[in-house]
């Protein structure tokens, strides 16, 4: 569907050929829908335009940008005609730069079957009091090559991809109610939240390594009683910042953070967590991590929605960390998670298949249930661990992971294509929108 602009600021012209859409009697007036916009025209069917355009007054487009070079769809319901979509892909606070837009361009590899109005902005770009939002959209070449950013005034779109933390403010808020809540990926949990989520689930909690708030350092050492070792996260902390593993040792405690390892006794690591415990929030967790050739191994599992809004894996890939290294954040090596079931586990074909699916249960789960209780989601990054016994636990939820990863992965370009369009795929079909 394409546009064009007339000076008639009363009508909105389609092609006879939608009259069976609209039954017996065309209405007088009808409401047209583009992103959040909402306005009332007269409605006229010709049999001079064909059913790819639409005519519209150029008086609606005096607020803000309606780009008449994009292809876009239309849907016609009992609420009117939408053309759509309008996608705004949330990426900064303030401002767009040139490397945020490079790096996108890369998201727009399936456009042809996306369509519509998609942009980038900044949470600093909304603008409450006129329900726009500053930002750049995608203009695709028309040879077929990779497209480029323009700058624009735009509406408040059908959809929200969120891809910043935010701190929860007006302009944030106003968008969020106006577009109606969809806004997906809308809560970035810490670690604490996160498994208070989770336990309460009978089928989840069996998964989830014994966890717990410090408060108290007599209880870490009970924990390290009980399994030998533990980690020390903080509970907002990201990228494995600031992680500490904990060992019981012969002679006393371990203590490994970074590339330090410090022999303690107990009156010294009690002393050591009442310290971290006063710097910020901690919690500790049994340690139930797998070592291959002393690098640990654990699983990055990428749990998205498609344009069926369903959850469905799109990669797994096994994360080895550096030699010595109590971590995988730092990667020594990345294989497709069966390289890695197979390396690591030893497990035959079917075995790994098993496992797999096992695996994929477990994560279908967990983000059915975070999408109950503080959803919409559609692109998170689930990392699990298998021990020694072959069983399988979730360590932890990337709410913002990093697509790229995928593109690191041996010869898998294919996976990284479908990772990085798969959220767009998703937020056409959320928009009301289907997909080919």
């Amino acid at each position: 569907m394409w546009i064009k602009w007339s000076n008639d600021s009363e009508h909105i012209v389609l092609s006879n050929k939608y009259s069976l859409q609209f039954g017996a009697q065309i209405p007088p007036k009808i409401k047209f829908h583009f992103g959040s916009f909402e306005t009332e025209r007269e409605l006229t069917l010709s049999t001079l335009l064909t059913k790819d355009t639409i005519v519209l007054p150029v008086s609606i487009k005096l607020n803000f940008m309606i780009p008449d070079t994009l292809p876009y769809d239309l849907r016609i319901d009992e609420n009117g005609l939408h053309l759509g979509p309008v996608i705004a892909i949330l990426t900064s606070r303030v401002n767009v730069s040139p490397g945020i837009r490079t790096k996108y361009l890369e998201y727009l590899w399936d456009y042809k079957n996306l369509k519509g109005l998609i942009y980038l902005c900044p949470l600093e770009g909304v603008n409450p009091a006129k329900t726009g939002i500053e930002g750049y959209y995608y203009q695709p070449d028309k040879l077929g090559s990779a497209g480029i950013w323009k700058k624009g005034v735009f509406p408040y779109p059908d959809v929200v991809y969120r891809r910043i933390v935010v701190n929860r403010n007006d302009k944030y808020d106003h968008l969020l109610i106006t577009v109606g809540h969809k806004i997906f990926n809308p809560s970035f949990l810490d670690k604490w939240a996160v498994w208070k989520a989770l336990q309460d689930n009978p089928k989840i909690n069996p998964h989830l390594p014994k966890t717990a708030l410090l408060r108290n350092a007599k209880e870490v050492i009970c924990m390290l009683k009980d399994y030998g070792s533990v980690y020390l996260k903080p509970v907002s902390g990201s990228f494995g910042r600031g992680i500490v593993k904990i060992e019981l040792t012969n002679k006393g405690y371990l203590w490994k953070h970074k590339n330090t390892k410090k022999k303690l006794s107990q009156k010294k690591l009690i002393k050591l967590l009442c310290y971290q415990k006063r710097r910020r929030t901690y919690l500790f967790q049994q340690s139930v991590s797998l070592k291959v050739h002393n690098k640990h191994v654990d699983f990055r599992v990428i749990m998205q929605k498609n344009n069926t809004q369903t959850w469905n894996c799109t990669g797994i890939i096994a994360r080895y960390g550096m030699k010595g290294k109590h971590y995988t954040n730092d990667v020594s090596a990345l294989k497709l998670g069966v390289d890695g079931l197979k390396n690591a586990l030893n497990l035959n074909d079917l075995q790994i298949k098993l496992k797999t699916q096992e695996i994929l249960s477990l994560c279908t789960l967990v983000c059915e249930n975070l999408d109950k209780l503080h959803g919409p989601y559609a692109d998170l990054g689930l990392d699990v661990a298998i021990d020694t016994n072959y069983k399988v636990w979730l360590l932890e939820i990337n709410f913002r992971h990093m697509h790229n990863i995928a593109a690191l992965v041996g010869q898998q370009s294919s996976m990284y294509s479908k990772v990085i369009t798969r959220p767009l795929e998703f937020a056409k079909a959320f928009a009301g929108y289907s997909t080919p």
